[in-house]
């Protein structure tokens, strides 16, 4: 490989253990949707969205699957003080979606929503984001300056990516349904994140474009 392009910088070092200490590796940006990088109000945000301006929001997401334990997510959610919404992102979960309205149709402060292509809004408008698959999902949301909490999944690569976010303090991995309350209400109480420094990234465009010049 001529150039190693990642979206966190913290992977260097495990990237240069396996492809050698002389690799050029680079945390970019550019493997998310632009929009996350574009600066939104929280309060209009949730003005767009329809939810609450005052209160504490949690976003409870499946990923695209909508995989993991989102009900349980949701009930904890539900008993942390100053919370005056649950919003469940189920996905492409069709199956999921029409469960959870149907278990939650009397309680006003949870709403449910399928696949959604404002994901950068969501994130602006929510105070902390419980997930269950990783990935990019977490990475938009601490671009967006909202707290983490990896819950619900826990398998395949999932694992490594937990383990990567206790090791550098990226996300709050919750081990089971028993600790998830508290690590919502830390999240809560601590605020949302400085979001500085993901737009000061170079762009992933920018070195594939350097490397395939000709000399």
């Amino acid at each position: 490989m001529d150039v190693h392009l990642i979206t966190h910088a913290e992977s260097i070092p495990e990237v240069q253990a396996v492809a050698g200490p002389d690799a050029v590796v680079h945390a970019v940006h550019g493997f998310t949707r632009p929009e996350f990088l574009v600066p939104r109000r929280q309060a209009d945000a949730r003005a767009a969205l329809g939810l609450p301006a005052i209160g504490k929001i949690v976003l409870v997401s499946g990923g695209g699957w909508g995989v993991g334990d989102i009900e349980g997510a949701v009930e904890e959610a539900l008993t942390v003080e100053g919370v005056v919404r649950v919003v469940c992102l189920c996905g492409r979960n069709e199956a999921l979606r029409a469960r959870l309205a149907e278990r939650f149709a009397g309680q006003p402060r949870v709403r449910v929503e399928g696949f959604t292509d404002v994901m950068p809004e969501w994130m602006a408008a929510g105070d902390v984001l419980v997930h269950s698959t990783g990935g990019l999902t977490v990475l938009e949301s601490l671009m967006r300056g909202s707290p983490a909490i990896s819950y619900g999944w826990g398998r395949g690569h999932i694992r490594l990516n937990n383990a990567a976010y206790r090791r550098f303090g990226l996300a709050d991995v919750v081990g089971g349904r028993e600790e998830l309350r508290a690590a919502i209400r830390r999240a809560l109480d601590s605020g949302r994140l400085p979001v500085n420094g993901f737009a000061e990234l170079p762009s992933a465009a920018s070195f594939v474009l350097a490397a395939a010049r000709p000399d």
